[in-house]
């Protein structure tokens, strides 16, 4: 209820984990194929 603060803040925060979270299954896939490859 911050305003357009908060939201921006949640936005960031949301955008973060995603890449986060991308990058972190990107490297446990390229780790399973080297062992499978």
């Amino acid at each position: 209820r911050g305003g357009a603060a908060s939201v921006g803040q949640a936005t960031t925060s949301a955008v973060v984990s995603s890449i986060f979270l991308i990058i972190l299954t990107d490297s446990v896939f390229s780790v399973i194929l080297r062992y499978w490859g």
